[in-house]
């Protein structure tokens, strides 16, 4: 996947780890018991502190957090880490361009 956001830009996204048909990343009755949110610049230099905020579970099958600044030109790749209730682990990435 590939997002692209201006460096001003400030904003909350969701990332969902059970399908709407109930199949996919998690099991029947599996939840969410802790996630992260990771940002590498090209040089894998974690950005995380400057650039994402407010982390946390939603709805006990997704990932909230506050996606903010960057510098502008700078492709980015954010990682959500998840730690499910049956002691699986999951992870899922996309690529952030600022512009």
């Amino acid at each position: 996947m590939f997002i692209e956001k201006r460096a001003s830009e400030a904003f909350y996204r969701y990332h969902q780890f059970k399908r709407t048909d109930g199949n996919g990343w998690l099991g029947v009755s599996e939840t969410i018991s802790s996630c992260s949110v990771i940002v590498l610049d090209s040089s894998n230099i974690n950005m995380s502190s400057s650039m994402v905020d407010s982390v946390a579970t939603y709805d006990s099958t997704q990932v909230i957090y506050k996606l903010k600044g960057g510098i502008v030109g700078k492709v980015y790749t954010v990682i959500i880490n998840i730690v499910t209730s049956d002691a699986n682990v999951f992870e899922d990435s996309f690529t952030l361009k600022v512009t």
